[in-house]
Order: C-alpha cells, then structure tokens, then sequence
C-alpha cells in the first residue's frame, strides 16, 4: 500500500503543471531539495533508493531548479530507479533548456540527434547542440562542431568546426583537441600546420584521449612534424591500446612485427592484433589473418585464416574480402569455389579494394564465372585503376588500345600504361614501352622504350615479353 501512495505522488511530481512559486519559497529551499536528490543518486551504496532521488528531483524541478529537472529527464531516459518514460524524459530536458541548463538543452538535443522519444530533426538538434555550447557545454561544442564539418543539420563549414572543436578542447572535452588537430593535419578549414597538430594530440592524450595518443604516435612513427622516432610512436601506441584505442593496439602490434621501436615479436603482435580483432576492428582481424596464413607468431593455419578474413570483410574491409576471395581460388583452408571466390572479389570491389574489381573484371573478359561482357569489364578495369590498382590500369589501357568494350583511342591506353607502371606493376611499363617503340599513341622513343622494358625487368625480372623486347628489338645495344 505504502509502495502505491508513493508512485501516486511520485507521478503527481511528475504530470502536475508548473506550480507559482508563493513567495516564502526561496532558492535555498529548491538547493536543499535539489542537494538531498544529488546526495541519493551519487552515493556509491548498493541499496541507494533511486525512486527517492526521483521523487525528490521532481519536487526540486516543480520549484524551479533546473538541474533537477535535467537528472529526472536523464533517470527517466535510462529507467533508472523508474520505469523508463521518453516522452516524459524529453519534456523534463525540454523544462531544463527552457531555464538556461546547458547539460538539458544537451540531453535534448542527443534525443533528436538520435530519435529518441522522438522523429529525428537534424536542424533542431544542432540549434540545441550550439546553444548549449555557447552556454559553456563542452560536449554539446564538439556534438556541433562535428555537425558543420559533416553538414548535418547546418550547411558545412569546416572554418566554423574547427573553432568549435577547439572550444570544445579548452572546455576540456580532450576529443575536441584530437578533431581540432586533424583539421590543423590535413588543413581542413585552416591553414595546415603540423606544429598545432601535434600539440592538440599531445594535449589530449595527456588528458586520456586514445585517439589524440594514437594520432601523436602517428607523427613520430612518420615524422609528421616531428622527427621519426619509433621507440616513442610505440610507447604512445601502448598508451592508446591501454585506452581501448584498437588503432593503437594494431599500430603497436605492426612494430613489434617489424621490431621498430620495439623488440621483434610475432608472438605479441599477434596478441596485440587478437585484441582489435575482439573488438571488431577489421584491419585487426585481416593482420591476424595474415599470421595464421604465414604462420609468423602462432601456429600456421589457413582455416584460422580465413575465418579473421572474414571478420574483416563482414567489417567492410575490402582487403579483407579479397584475401578470403584468394582463399576459396586456391582451395587453401576453405573449399575451393570459384564463385566464392568471385562473390568475395566483388566484395572487396564494393569496399574499395582495387584488385577485387581487377578480378571480377577479368571474370568478365573471359566469361570465367560471369558472363562474358566487355563493357562491364572495362567498367570493373577503370575502377580497379581509379582505387589505384596497377593490373586494373594495364588492362584498362588494353581495352582502349584493343577497342574491346570502348572506342579505340591511343592516347587514353598510353596514359593508362604510364599510371599502371607508376603504380610498380611490370606489364604495364612493358606496354608502355611497347608503344613508344612502335610510335603507339605517342611519339616514336627507342630510347625511352628500352627504358620501359628495364623498368618492367627491375619489377620482375622473369617478365619474358620484356626479356623478348629487349633482345628482338635490338634495344640492349
């Protein structure tokens, strides 16, 4: 009975309208209120009675203390103590706000941030985020400064966001020095200047960023503004695995593969990447998968293998994908399939590995495991070469010179050839000496033909059609 008079007044508190204060109410009266909820809810008991603190922030709200009424909103929101009420949490945030409490105009704002209790509104939601920021709410600075870079809900202005980010910082929300760092990294919005960058990391992972210790680990491991210094890049990748970084923990377990900074130590690495890989990080699974692949630091295994292959490809890691695919070709650790295997390769393509759209390109071109479509194919070859895969541009330049799928045209075959032998792949300075010796789509150039063909050779020296080349065309004089 006891339990049931308490709710009935607990929900008054809660549904009754704004009550005029009479004038023998005073502040220290809602503060004293306010004070016994706050001492309730942060005490550390186990037996702590958070319907109390409730029903005692309601009656501190109903008085006019705004901070009682953001703690009701957020006990509301996460049923702490109380059934959970969204609607009801969100007009407590929206009481909070209305009173000039920057942590309510927050909390509002996350709630249409997130449609919680509510339809999403983007605008809305960044008008709240930027007044509470102005109002000295150092989340709600970074909340808004990342809506200006992304242009979620206001037009983008990375100026704009990357003030906000450094607010944010000097309001001690240590993620905002990270983002401000990066914006100063690669000139987002300001001038690039990797002096700034590095002290916002520094500043942040002093002050428990992971990410600002990953990142000022970073700029040692490759001299970012700061001399190369691996000893240091790894004490600082420690620092941010430490933190829950999983970029930290891979970036700390590719020096104790390679013994930068570090003993060498397959052994480690491989733990190191375990726990990325545990925690969903796909490049972590891919370079757990490479060891059991190798057997470099645990024991050699193609099915253990495959199966952090694909974690990684279920995370969007077209690498990842692309591995498995080569998995399934070879029947290495999983069935041979060659469906498999070009399902995967689309998978990597989709995630923007290169010689994923290569090899399904070349299933096209041959009617190998798809159908036979030169359109497609010379599609699947150009993007291959736009994500910067060298097969992809040597067979992109051989459609154009063939005319297989596309009108023949020279000169774009030449400048696919020159992409794909900058790119270190040996076929294509091969055809890119082939041309200039015959006069193909440039200038005849024996010279610069014998040039490409010792290109092709440094590459891979058993490349017969350059041996040939040389040899047949009289160039190694």
């Amino acid at each position: 009975m006891k339990f049931t008079i308490f709710l009935m007044t607990f929900w008054v508190y809660l549904t009754a309208p704004l009550i005029e204060k009479p004038a023998t109410r005073t502040l220290q009266e809602e503060d004293i209120i306010y004070q016994e909820a706050l001492s309730i809810y942060d005490s550390e008991s186990k037996n702590k009675d958070l319907k109390r603190a409730s029903a005692l922030f309601g009656q501190a709200c109903e008085k006019g203390s705004t901070s009682a009424c953001y703690y009701l909103g957020a006990m509301l929101d996460e049923g702490e103590g109380i059934p959970a009420d969204l609607v009801k949490a969100i007009s407590m945030f929206q009481r909070s706000c209305d009173g000039g409490n920057a942590a309510g105009c927050h909390s509002l704002s996350y709630m249409y941030d997130n449609g919680r209790g509510v339809a999403i509104d983007d605008v809305k939601s960044s008008a709240l985020y930027e007044k509470a920021c102005a109002d000295g709410w150092a989340r709600s600075c970074f909340s808004i400064a990342y809506n200006y870079e992304n242009a979620e809900g206001v037009t983008k202005d990375e100026a704009k966001s990357t003030k906000l980010y450094e607010r944010a910082c000097t309001l001690k929300d240590y993620r905002g020095c990270t983002a401000a760092g990066i914006a100063y990294q690669f000139a987002t919005g300001v001038t690039k200047d990797f002096a700034k960058a590095n002290e916002l990391y520094r500043l942040a992972c002093n002050n428990g960023d992971a990410n600002g210790c990953w990142r000022i680990g970073n700029s040692h491991e490759y001299g970012n503004g700061i001399p190369v210094d691996h000893k240091k890049s790894s004490i600082l990748f420690s620092k941010a695995c430490d933190l829950e970084s999983t970029d930290g923990c891979v970036s700390l377990g590719y020096n104790y593969l390679h013994g930068q900074g570090v003993a060498k130590d397959a052994k480690r690495a491989a733990s190191l990447f375990e726990i990325a890989c545990n925690k969903e990080d796909a490049e972590g699974c891919r370079r757990l998968g490479l060891l059991f692949e190798d057997g470099e630091g645990v024991k050699k295994s193609a099915a253990q293998a495959a199966v952090h292959y694909a974690d990684a490809c279920n995370n969007e890691d077209g690498a990842g994908c692309y591995n498995l695919a080569r998995l399934h070709g070879t029947g290495n650790g999983v069935a041979k399939s060659r469906s498999k295997q070009l399902d995967f390769d689309q998978k990597a393509c989709d995630f923007d590995e290169g010689g994923g759209c290569y090899w399904v390109g070349r299933a096209h071109a041959d009617g190998d495991g798809r159908p036979k479509d030169a359109v497609k194919a010379n599609t699947l070859y150009l993007r291959s070469c736009d994500l910067e895969d060298g097969d992809g541009c040597a067979s992109a330049g051989a459609t154009y010179e063939d005319g297989d799928g596309v009108a023949v045209d020279a000169a774009k075959a030449v400048s696919f050839y020159q992409k794909s032998c900058d790119l270190k792949v040996a076929v294509g300075c091969y055809l890119l000496g082939k041309a200039a010796e015959y006069g193909y789509g440039s200038t005849l150039d024996k010279a610069k033909a014998k040039k490409h063909y010792q290109q092709a050779l440094e590459i891979d020296p058993e490349l017969v059609q350059a041996k040939r080349a040389l040899e047949w065309g009289g160039l190694r004089r």
